[in-house]
């Protein structure tokens, strides 16, 4: 390529910068091909992680709600229990002592935000 004094030809750099140029192009084409096989491939992938993630969410959302509706029944169920009227001999103390456990029965069985 270069002669003996190091000096290269114009038709020779034509050359070079043709090869060159060759080179890129099929670089270039083999990183398009690689990105969309990386494309497609992040795409299938999350796609399915993003499905197993809603289906996920929907149970756990409709497994709350099943909760709060069985908070919200044990609350009727302890009010109706405790709110019979009480007898005669019950005391100023009883009467605080069914409106103290009235209140924990609401807090404790409080409804749960749900997703």
């Amino acid at each position: 390529m270069a002669g003996p004094d190091g000096e290269v030809t114009l038709g020779e750099l034509r050359g070079l910068i043709n090869k060159l140029g060759e080179s890129v192009a099929a670089l270039r084409r083999y990183g398009r091909a690689n990105r969309a096989a990386v494309a497609v491939v992040l795409a299938v992938a999350l796609g399915v992680l993003g499905y197993g993630d809603i289906s996920n969410a929907d149970t756990i959302h409709s497994n709350c709600e099943a909760g709060n509706r069985t908070r919200a029944q044990n609350v009727r169920l302890w009010t109706e229990l405790l709110a019979e009227e009480p007898g005669a001999s019950a005391t100023p103390g009883d009467r605080a002592a069914t409106v103290h456990v009235l209140q924990q029965v609401r807090v404790t069985f409080a409804p749960r935000h749900c997703p």
